[in-house]
């Protein structure tokens, strides 16, 4: 059984490791509130964007008819292959959420033929570790949010596949983070028949501005995935957290509770070697 002084330092240090979870919890539920205000200002400048885009591709349609051209020229830019990007932190503390994302990936690009693009550190870190016998590229960030020109470098790597995959981990509750994936090319769809027609002149051409909104809406739904990963990674942050905390205050009762047994048992010695002596002083006495 541990001594006074032992337990004393076990319940400074406990106390210690209490205000560390505090204050990081604090700073993870700042964060989330940042992450997600960004997310919605991402989402609206991606429907206005994408409005716009489909306006211009519903000229280009009816341009190419008259002129019997059929194919859309950012289309022709592509190949035939498909690339998939994990989407991992270069930090850790985010209760084995990334291991578990790099997991599902690896299990689901062994099933088809793809390219594949580690982000990150973390997801570098365990494919070199494991010998992960397959070609990957690794692409290491400063940070998990990344710059508009590290953002521009990554579509530029990507945008040349005809079917582009991102796995990330994914927001769904605060108790609840998933290993997902998403095409980014899923939003090519028809173009809806209530978008008006531009009925004015377009320039630059036609086809460089199709490009052109393709690629930004490209580098738009990037980012929502990346701030979406890092959403899911700082909530997970904020449940462990929230987790040590509740462990360092229960550390914390039991340590005060045998702390006061212990100075219980040194009063009770105390007071016995009090009533000792004492009786030894009367039969002397006597």
């Amino acid at each position: 059984m541990p001594g006074t002084s032992q337990i004393k330092q076990d319940l400074e240090g406990n106390k210690a490791l209490l205000l560390i979870t505090e204050s990081l919890g604090e700073v993870a539920a700042i964060k989330f509130k940042s992450i997600h205000k960004q997310i919605e200002q991402n989402s609206a400048f991606f429907d206005e964007i994408a409005k716009v885009y489909q306006a211009v591709r519903l000229v280009a349609s009816k341009q190419r008819a008259k002129t019997k051209k059929s194919e859309d020229p950012a289309v022709v830019a592509r190949g035939e292959k498909t690339v998939s990007v994990l989407l991992t932190s270069n930090f850790q503390f985010y209760g084995g959420l990334d291991n578990q994302l790099i997991k599902y990936f690896i299990i689901n690009t062994s099933k088809y033929e793809t390219d594949k693009i580690v982000v990150g550190s973390t997801g570098a870190d365990y494919f070199k570790s494991v010998h992960y016998p397959f070609k990957y590229q690794p692409m290491i960030f400063h940070k998990d949010l990344l710059k508009p020109l590290e953002l521009q470098q990554l579509v530029s790597l990507i945008t040349c596949y005809k079917k582009i995959l991102i796995y990330y981990s994914k927001y769904v509750t605060v108790l609840n983070q998933q290993a997902a994936f998403e095409e980014l090319r899923s939003t090519e769809v028809a173009v809806p028949a209530n978008i008006a027609l531009i009925d004015y002149i377009l320039e630059p051409e036609l086809d460089k501005m199709l490009i052109f909104f393709e690629t930004q809406i490209l580098a738009s739904r990037l980012d929502s995935l990346f701030l979406q990963a890092q959403l899911s990674r700082i909530t997970a942050r904020m449940v462990g957290m929230d987790q040590a905390e509740l462990n360092a205050e229960n550390l914390i009762s039991r340590e005060k509770v045998e702390l006061l047994k212990q100075n219980r048992n040194v009063q009770s010695q105390r007071m016995l070697e009090t009533y000792t002596d004492v009786k030894l002083m009367e039969a002397r006495d006597e």
